[in-house]
């Protein structure tokens, strides 16, 4: 079994941070409703929470539940 570096964690890190960033600033530029706006930058996110959740998930059964 191969153990994860460090590098990969950060990697793994980046990729949620920048997907989050690029995200926020697409509805910055074009969602003109300050509601609405913050409604959607909620479930951004949101989603990245879930999606880092899922993928913490995903490690721990891959590394401890699967022989």
């Amino acid at each position: 079994r191969k153990e994860s570096s460090a590098a990969s964690d950060v990697y793994k890190r980046q990729v949620f941070y920048h997907a989050k960033f690029g995200l926020q600033v697409i509805a910055e530029d074009y969602v003109h409703d300050p509601s609405t706006l913050k409604t959607i930058l909620f479930f951004i996110n949101a989603s990245m929470i879930l999606a880092g959740l899922a993928s913490v998930s995903a490690i721990v059964v891959i590394s401890f539940i699967i022989p």
